[in-house]
């Protein structure tokens, strides 16, 4: 089994890579923004052709709270459509 996880870089990311090791019939595939930037489906579309996930779990989100009043363009984009176009992806 393949389990992608999106925001592998981040801090539930990080988590999950620390217990990762205890699941042996798992592959786990981390990716980071550079692989794995949730705004850009074309990007999105080619790393699954690649891993042929059959799950993937969703780390990765806009989180400097102090910063999203300011930057809420950026939030909403990171927060609302880039986990839609995942979404779209694993459908």
């Amino acid at each position: 089994m393949v389990v992608l996880v999106i925001g592998g870089a981040g801090q539930l990311g990080q988590a999950i890579q620390f217990i990762a090791g205890e699941y042996y019939d798992i592959n786990f595939v981390f990716a980071d923004v550079a692989e794995a930037d949730i705004t850009n489906p074309l990007q999105l579309e080619r790393l699954f052709q690649k891993v042929q996930p059959d799950f993937c779990i969703n780390s990765a989100a806009y989180t400097a709270v102090d910063k999203a009043e300011g930057e809420s363009e950026l939030a909403i984009i990171v927060n609302v459509d880039g986990a839609m176009n995942l979404a779209i992806i694993c459908k």
